[in-house]
């Protein structure tokens, strides 16, 4: 009983500190778009490091998917009411609020509560802890382009 009351207890702090980031204006800064068909599935992807997003870029693209990437948001929210991504990908660590942040937000707003996000992080130490973010899953970097789409083909098909 008391790890719930604790647990509930960073909840709410959580919550409360992205109250106050959400009321701090912040650039969110996109790098790159590719537009596919109209029934290509769309990918937000969150992450830092412009030269993974390059060569994800590929691989989406390869996948036939349309995405979107940002490398530095502070709250995800409108990202996903503008581009109506099917999945969300985030880097866990990264410049502002980290993935686990971002996926709070995705999985405590009632709209988006049931859009898969999948964390993923180079900190494999991460996979042990990934259901208390709230995820639907966690990919390790590095990771083989396959298993990706294949992780992603599989969550689009399940939770959608």
């Amino acid at each position: 009983m008391q790890k719930a009351t604790l647990f509930n207890t960073v909840i709410d702090q959580n919550c409360k500190l992205m109250e106050k980031l959400l009321n701090t204006t912040f650039n969110n800064l996109e790098i790159g778009f590719v537009a596919q068909g109209n029934s290509a599935k769309r990918i937000l992807l969150i992450e830092d490091d412009e030269a993974l997003i390059e060569v994800l870029g590929i691989i989406f693209t390869n996948a036939g998917f349309t995405y979107k990437a940002y490398t530095c948001v502070e709250n995800i929210l409108p990202l996903i009411e503008d581009f109506r991504p099917d999945l969300v990908l985030l880097d866990y660590s990264l410049p502002i609020l980290n993935g686990e942040i971002l996926c709070n937000q995705i999985k405590r707003c009632k709209q988006t509560t049931n859009l898969p996000v999948i964390i993923f992080s180079g900190h494999n130490d991460m996979f042990l802890s990934v259901g208390k973010y709230g995820c639907d899953a966690f990919v390790g970097k590095p990771f083989k382009p396959d298993y990706l789409v294949r992780k992603i083909e599989h969550y689009l098909n399940v939770l959608r």
